[in-house]
């Protein structure tokens, strides 16, 4: 994506956490920043071998989807980022946090495989299927236009340490 955004001239890359300017003291797996360093969202990978880290049948169980998004949820708040995505390689969830009519909460994608492949919308048929490539490619767009929340809920409050296993 770096290569992408570079093509058209845009601030952003992907990289390493540690090649961010940001003094945050845990470290995310991915992150986007512009060219100077500055943080505009963050990822967690997770290894697509080990079954509580299948995205898919998490997303259809509250508490299954509560632990895997627990780790990036604690990272979007404690950097105030607004954007973030979790993946395995092989699905990945994007994220945002967002105040709706006071509360602070999380909303997320469907999961969106790596291989799915991008079907033509049109204005009469205003539904379809979009590609990994096109979420990260909307994600950067959001990411540029405002990617700063200022989550004030309490910690505990937004996520918990309680474990599914």
């Amino acid at each position: 994506m770096s290569a992408i955004f570079g093509s058209y001239g845009l601030n952003l890359v992907f990289g390493d956490f540690k090649a961010s300017t940001s003094t945050y003291t845990k470290v995310p797996d991915i992150v986007c920043t512009d060219l100077s360093g500055q943080l505009r969202f963050i990822s967690e990978i997770k290894t697509p071998w080990v079954l509580d880290h299948f995205l898919q049948p998490a997303i259809e169980d509250e508490m299954d989807l509560r632990s895997v998004l627990g780790q990036i949820a604690m990272y979007l708040r404690e950097t105030s980022l607004k954007y973030g995505f979790v993946s395995t390689y092989e699905e990945t969830i994007f994220l945002r946090q967002e105040l709706v009519a006071g509360n602070w909460g999380l909303q997320y994608s469907p999961v969106i495989g790596h291989s799915t492949s991008a079907t033509v919308i049109t204005p009469a048929n205003f539904s379809g299927t979009v590609s990994l490539r096109q979420c990260f490619w909307h994600l950067s767009a959001l990411a540029r236009a405002g990617h700063v929340a200022m989550n004030t809920l309490p910690e505990a409050k937004w996520t918990t340490n309680r474990r599914r296993y």
